[in-house]
């Protein structure tokens, strides 16, 4: 197979293609390199013709390493195929790709890059257009200096007149660079991972919060901390009012879900898909130091159910996470798997990783699991299904995820709590209701174009998937959820919580910074009801992690000591009282009474402190809140990494399944 012709190869929007032979690059309409007719070199074209040996594509490699015979075997074969010598040689083993092109560079007396040297212009990703492969593919770099230099990654068939043209015309060969079309698409791949959304649609990118965005993205999230702080330290009525209204609202919600059954409603029917019609479909499995969990990963993922020519699996690796990727090879099944490595670059996220593997997907339909996750095998078929009897406009299916291995500790039982709660019982309800869902980070399953169209994953944010949730919905894309259930791995211990706990939180006000740059428009966009449904998840949460704490508070003080009770100065604060205390009432029923209902859904053991624990636990979101709020300013890309497999306890067999 040519190095041209892989999977994942240059694509639409990746790399500029020049088609006869290279002859735009040399004449790039007058912009850059200025030249005019550039003399032939008559001499060596002749010299070359007279000896009729080789062809140019692997004539500058005699004297390199490689013997004589084997070049004249390569032309043979070239020639009887109707390919190129180079190919041949390359696929075969003779010469590595590097190898080739750093030959080239020496030949054309030019700098050879690699990887890591490749800085594309800034604003590369508009400029771009599809390769043209038969003629070159050019990177514009950072320029230095005067004018713009140029990475080039020839194809064979313009050898020859690259090597014609940079040796005869000085000012070609001083902005010129030859790197390996490896290089070169990787290149592009990472800039578009990483620059891609806020380059095409910046309104949508959370690059310009913090970080890298300077002084003015870290004052915006500084005045958000000042403002939270403000409101606690200096208008706690109106917190604690504004919260009490949000409290009471988001708990009739929650027992309005409470007496959904967990059943999705059917969507419009059509035909199923024949074992002929099933789209390809990638899973993409973001990875990052989890060599231990890597052989019950690719155990897992055999297990699905899906036609095998049809599977794309990116198992996506950071390049310096050595460990990750020997464990990755040693288990790695057949071709349906692919290690795709992430360059360094940008920031270190999970979406940043998806964003580049999706360069080199080239499934329909695709979705997303975790290092620990075990899917139910028919879980893309079902999904399969849903899309294809479901709208044109069904853009996601989210699966339900759960925890097995809930009664290993405080920390698993109340996270199984909450996953029930949310997947078997809220979100159903919300997708039957065609409301906005808050998406969870895995098992979330995506029409290609769907993704494409909103922009993909921002790498910037740190809860991708509530973010690109709602720029799906905002352009016009449904999602529903689905009944099948992927098993997880809770956090064991505190630290462990805290740091996935602060992760969602950081991310969650992120999402929310982003979608209010304009709050006219995102009503447009989601209407009214969904409009409030993201006031509820994220206001309605930010504010009530705020005020749980001051009405602990309250309620601790009065039960030492009702004379260390602010005193109360008239109805303004009698209100004010009532409300908390009616709300403190409302939000701990209605969670109790949704979670009971979840738990007995997905047959969970839930202990009398389980209940008894939720104050504590919630005060500890808080805590995780505060923390997250801080860090929003300082490590705003800031990735905190949950460790894997160190849970005890999994189940592997008989698997508890919601009641249907």
């Amino acid at each position: 197979m040519s190095v041209w012709s892989e999977p994942g190869g240059f694509g639409e929007g990746e790399l500029a293609g020049f088609s006869d032979a290279g002859q735009a690059f040399f004449h790039h309409e007058g912009e850059v390199l200025q030249s005019s007719k550039v003399r032939d070199d008559e001499d060596a074209v002749a010299a070359l013709l007279r000896e009729a040996v080789l062809p140019p594509d692997i004539g500058f490699l005699v004297g390199r390493g490689i013997a004589t015979e084997v070049l004249y075997q390569a032309k043979t074969i070239a020639d009887e195929c109707g390919g190129y010598a180079a190919d041949i040689l390359i696929e075969r083993g003779y010469v590595t790709s590097d190898g080739y092109y750093r030959a080239l560079a020496d030949e054309l007396g030019v700098p050879f890059l690699e990887l890591k040297d490749l800085k594309p212009e800034p604003d590369l990703v508009l400029k771009l257009t599809r390769a043209d492969l038969p003629g070159l593919a050019v990177l514009a770099l950072e320029s230095r200096g005067e004018g713009m230099e140029f990475a080039m990654a020839p194809r064979p068939a313009s050898i020859a007149e690259v090597l014609r043209r940079a040796k005869s015309d000085v000012r070609i060969r001083a902005r010129l660079s030859i790197a390996s079309p490896d290089s070169l698409k990787r290149a592009v791949a990472i800039h578009g991972a990483v620059h891609g959304l806020e380059a095409a649609r910046p309104e949508y990118s959370a690059a310009r919060l913090g970080g890298r965005s300077g002084p003015a993205g870290a004052l915006r999230a500084a005045m958000l901390v000042l403002m939270l702080a403000a409101l606690v330290v200096f208008a706690p009525r109106v917190l604690m009012g504004l919260a009490a209204a949000l409290f009471i609202i988001g708990s009739a919600a929650r027992f309005c879900a409470g007496l959904h059954d967990g059943r999705e409603h059917p969507l419009r029917r059509g035909k199923t898909p024949g074992e002929a019609d099933w789209p390809p479909y990638t899973v993409l499995v973001p990875l990052y130091r989890e060599a231990a969990v890597v052989a019950d990963l690719i155990a897992a993922l055999q297990r699905l159910d899906y036609p095998a020519h049809l599977l794309d699996i990116k198992l996506v690796v950071e390049e310096d996470d050595r460990e990750t990727r020997e464990a990755l090879t040693r288990n790695l099944p057949g071709p349906s798997f692919q290690i795709v490595v992430v360059p360094p670059g940008g920031p270190r996220t999970k979406p940043k990783a998806l964003s580049y593997a999706m360069r080199f997907a080239r499934g329909e339909l695709v979705t997303v699991f975790d290092a620990e996750d075990r899917p139910d095998p028919d879980q893309l078929r079902k999904c399969a299904r849903l899309f294809a009897s479901g709208p044109p406009s069904l853009g996601g299916v989210q699966a339900r995820l759960a925890v097995d291995h809930a009664q290993e500790t405080f920390f698993t039982r109340q996270f199984a709590l909450e996953y029930a709660t949310l997947f078997d019982i809220l979100l159903p309800w919300m997708s039957n209701h065609r409301l906005l869902l808050p998406l969870g980070g895995t098992s979330n399953h995506f029409r290609r174009r769907a993704l494409d169209d909103c922009g993909g994953w921002d790498p910037h944010n740190v809860t991708e998937d509530i973010d690109i949730g709602i720029r799906l919905v905002r352009d016009g894309w449904q999602m529903v959820t689905v009944a099948s259930t992927t098993w997880e791995e809770a956090p064991l211990t505190f630290s462990a919580w805290l740091n996935q706990r602060v992760r969602w939180h950081k991310g969650w006000l992120q999402t929310w910074l982003v979608h209010m740059r304009r709050p006219g428009q995102l009503w447009r966009d989601l209407g009214p009801t969904n409009f409030l449904v993201t006031v509820l998840l994220f206001a309605g949460t930010a504010t009530a992690l705020i005020a749980h704490p001051l009405f602990i508070g309250l309620v601790a003080l009065y039960a030492i000591d009702h004379k260390l009770m602010p005193q109360l100065g008239g109805l303004a604060d009698l209100t004010m009282m009532g409300a908390g205390a009616i709300s403190l009432v409302a939000g701990y029923g209605a969670a109790v009474f949704a979670m009971q209902r979840a738990a007995r859904l997905r047959r969970l053991r839930v202990r009398l402190g389980d209940w008894l624990a939720l104050p504590f636990y919630w005060l500890l979101m808080s805590l995780a809140f505060a923390i997250a709020v801080v860090e929003l300013v300082w490590r705003p890309d800031h990735w905190r990494k949950t460790r894997h497999g160190v849970a005890r306890g999994r189940l592997k067999h008989g698997l508890r399944r919601p009641r249907e």
